[in-house]
């Protein structure tokens, strides 16, 4: 990330990201993924291993791994476009769940735009924020997504207006998770994608989207997991508060410390379906970093006052190739 805020990509990077974006949008994942590594790329971002998931499936992939790939796709051109409502989420999750490393790097302005990229390009919460809490993925529905790439999907629009919710696992039941939600008592079974083996304790916060698979339920993207007493406090704010005020009880939740390193900024296998894990849900093999891959330029100001810095367009959409 710092070699990212240091040396900004150029014209054909920004191009090969907006072609590939374009051939996303029409739901031609091979050219996506061709024009992605047309590119440079951020090693620690997994735009590519999603793709080459899709393409590996063929015919046999699921719509609702379409369905991501949407969401997906639609967080990225946010960044492209260097949509405000991305800002606005950088700000919101620098300042509620990463004060501390906001403290630490303030008056270093590189370090600072350092912390800012990494959020960007690497937190799943930022883009979760972006994508459902402030309209981008409904916005790309209607304005960007073509016929080629909405038929695949499974459902995408409804996934535009889901809710977070908060819920404690139950138990496994076949490829499904029993959960119970702490926001309305019910009891819910979502089907398994290995929430489970990458938490850490046994409350979790995130969108459940309707999907035409048995048992009709499934993360739109990897939950945060925390503790019991935890999530009834966040379901709490969930039921009671205005929007976001859940976002507010989470980091007071942690005493305004970043949560064990932060959100995890991992993806979930986006085709594969798992089974209950026999040897335990916590298995830690294979988790890999989600994120959008672009750059995002914070100013101090704007973090403290409101007011986020534009990024200049030849630093949008920057993907950095490790070796090169």
């Amino acid at each position: 990330m710092r070699n990212l805020v240091e040396n900004p990509p150029d014209a054909h990077d920004i191009d090969c990201l907006r072609r590939a974006l374009e051939a996303g949008a029409r739901g031609d994942a091979r050219a996506s993924l061709a024009h992605e590594l047309a590119g440079s790329v951020i090693v620690e971002t997994l735009h590519r291993f999603a793709l080459k998931d899709l393409l590996d499936h063929g015919d046999t992939a699921p719509a609702w791994a379409y369905s991501r790939w949407c969401a997906d796709l639609a967080s990225r051109s946010m960044l492209l476009a260097e949509d405000p409502r991305v800002d606005a989420a950088v700000r919101y999750v620098m300042a509620s769940l990463y004060p501390q490393s906001v403290i630490r790097v303030f008056d270093d302005e590189v370090e600072f735009k350092v912390l800012g990229t990494a959020l960007a390009a690497g937190d799943h919460l930022v883009a979760d924020l972006a994508v459902y809490e402030f309209g981008g993925l409904a916005d790309y529905i209607d304005q960007r997504a073509e016929t080629g790439l909405l038929d695949r999907t499974d459902r995408v629009r409804d996934w535009a207006k889901a809710p977070v919710r908060v819920f404690e696992f139950v138990d496994f039941r076949g490829c499904r998770l029993v959960l119970r939600d702490l926001v309305d008592g019910g009891e819910v079974e979502a089907l398994n994608l290995g929430a489970m083996s990458e938490a850490s304790d046994n409350g979790l916060i995130g969108r459940l989207v309707p999907i035409t698979s048995e048992p009709g339920l499934m993360f739109a993207a990897a939950p945060i997991s925390v503790d019991v007493g935890t999530a009834r406090t966040v379901a709490e704010a969930v039921r009671t508060s205005e929007p976001l005020g859940w976002l507010g009880e989470l980091s007071t939740a942690f005493g305004g410390r970043p949560m064990g390193g932060g959100i995890p900024p991992h993806r979930f296998d986006m085709v594969h379906v798992r089974p209950a894990d026999s040897e335990g849900r916590r298995r830690r093999g294979g988790i890999r970093r989600r994120g959008g891959g672009e750059d995002h330029r914070l100013t101090r100001e704007g973090l403290l006052g409101g007011r986020v810095e534009r990024p200049r367009g030849d630093r949008c959409g920057a993907r950095l190739r490790g070796s090169q």
